[in-house]
């Protein structure tokens, strides 16, 4: 349980990463452009959607090596 935890980001944590407000973030959980789920009611996404979402948005660059 505490390794799958670590596998995940709050959309607090989203937020304040990208400096954007925790409603934007839940806007796009909303609008199913940000996989996460609701564990013990409070959504949580995993760092690997996180990237991606981050990618798609331009908040980041792809990595060319991969």
């Amino acid at each position: 349980m505490i390794k799958e935890k670590a596998n995940y980001i709050t959309v607090k944590d989203l937020a304040e990463l990208v400096d954007v407000g925790t409603e934007t973030i839940r806007r796009e959980i909303a609008d199913s452009a940000l996989p996460a789920k609701k564990i013990r009611n409070v959504y949580r996404i995993r760092k690997d959607d996180a990237k991606k979402w981050l990618e798609r948005k331009d908040y980041i660059q792809e990595d060319e090596d991969a």
